[in-house]
Formats: C-alpha cells, structure tokens, sequence
C-alpha cells in the first residue's frame, strides 16, 4: 500500500522553492499514514541507466512492494520538483542537498523501518550515501536480487 497524496500535497510540492520545503511536505505526508514505512532506493542519475528508465525501475519496484502488503513511502511524487530543484541549483558537482536537505529528514524521521535497493545501488552517489546513512540510523535494509524488480521494457 503506497502513500497517498491530497490534492493540496499536490498543490504543495509544485510550488515549493527549496530541497527543505519539499521535504516538510514529505514529512506530513508520511505522518498522515501508517506506520511503519518502507522505501526503494536506488540509482536515479548516477549510477548507470538513464534518469527516465530508472524512474521506471523505482515505480515497478514501489507497486510491486506495495502490493506485496508493505506500506510505501514514495518518493515519485516528488521527483518532478526535485529535478527542478537540483536545476535551479547554484552549486558544483553533485547536488548534495537533495540529500542533506530532503532525505535525511526523512529518514531521520523515525517513520521509515525498511529501505529496499535496487540492483546496481552501489554504483550510484545518492545511493550509497542512502545506505549509509540508513545504515547508521539501523534502519533496517535489503538489497534487491537482479532480475526481480525490472520488467521486459526496462532496458539496462
């Protein structure tokens, strides 16, 4: 079961101006639901595969997870507004206040029992930083077989 958003969530996260804004609504969001929470992560921009296709990857995995009866945080919803976000960024190199900013509140919110990764995790920047930061929280983490979570369409 995935998170739901209200329309005025909706409403919110198109309007936000920063990474902490965004993650205010996230943490409303995920304090209007049951808890616990599990979410996927994995590569997005930096680990291999395009940004559209790995998106694609995460969606497939959150369904099928949710369906499987975990109750999901999902963070696509969001994506749209952080890319805006990491666009309008005035820094070099790697936008780490995606991070800072907007998932470690998250998941230093308590709300978050279990993160699932997604094959090829480990080749990714946000991704190992998730890892160890989850880690050091002891929040509880499982690592995705290959295979599994990825459908024909879905290229590599």
């Amino acid at each position: 079961m995935m998170t739901h958003l209200t329309v005025k969530d909706r409403q919110n996260i198109a309007q936000v101006k920063t990474f902490k804004e965004l993650a205010k609504v996230a943490l409303r969001v995920i304090h209007s639901v049951p808890y616990p929470l599990a979410q996927v992560c994995g590569s997005i921009t930096t680990g291999g595969g395009t940004p559209k296709q790995n998106m694609r990857r995460f969606a497939l995995a959150i369904d099928r997870l949710s369906k499987s009866g975990e109750y999901m945080f999902s963070q696509m919803p969001f994506e749209k507004t952080m890319e805006r976000l990491v666009l309008s960024w005035n820094g070099k190199g790697y936008c780490w206040p995606v991070l800072e900013e907007f998932y470690r509140p998250i998941f230093e919110s308590g709300r978050i029992r279990r993160a699932y990764f997604l094959p090829g995790w480990e080749r990714s920047t946000g991704a190992t930083w998730e890892y160890d930061v989850l880690s050091g929280l002891g929040i509880e983490i499982w690592i995705l077989p290959e295979g599994v979570w990825h459908d024909r369409d879905i290229l590599y």
